[in-house]
């Protein structure tokens, strides 16, 4: 990591795209094979899920006093008032690749799921920088977002984005 930050002249002109590429396909490599813990039953979290998780956790606590910083002075004063939520972003993609008549057309609906699944998960974690991923699957991809990005309850479980995060 060093070696690369100097190279690039990344300590002084730092391009954070660039370094937060190499992180997730470098460290993320090195630190999913060393236990974050050896103790029984939690030694099988890596120290990637471990870091990542407090990282993704600290990313939407920042996206979220930055959306809202009347919070500032309450998480300052208590840490265990900071609140996440999940967004999930929905869609049926064994639904989608049933639909394809013959083998390429299903592989080609798998595939443009995975990349309408990076678009998403571009904005969310790069553009907006809300939050990270935490979960995907057939149903759609979820990240841990700050609890402010939500606004009207529409059903007990469906929100409304925050009219300020429209694009």
């Amino acid at each position: 990591l060093h070696w690369f930050l100097e190279n690039n002249n990344y300590y002084q002109n730092p391009d954070w795209v660039k370094i937060r590429n190499f992180v997730l396909k470098n460290v993320k490599d090195w630190y999913s094979r060393l236990l974050s813990d050896s103790r029984f039953p939690i030694n099988d979290v890596t120290l990637w899920d471990q870091a990542y998780m407090t990282a993704t956790m600290f990313k939407a606590t920042l996206a979220g006093l930055l959306l809202d910083d009347s919070k500032y002075n309450e998480y300052l004063g208590d840490p265990q008032k900071i609140k996440w939520s999940i967004l999930g972003v929905q869609y049926d993609k064994l639904g989608l690749a049933e639909k394809g008549l013959k083998v390429f057309l299903i592989q080609w609906y798998r595939e443009t799921a995975k990349k309408v699944d990076e678009l998403i998960k571009n904005l969310i974690e790069v553009e907006l920088a809300l939050g990270n991923e935490i979960y995907r699957d057939e149903t759609g991809i979820y990240f841990l977002v700050p609890e402010c990005i939500i606004r009207n309850e529409i059903d007990k479980n469906l929100f409304e984005l925050n009219e300020e995060l429209n694009r």
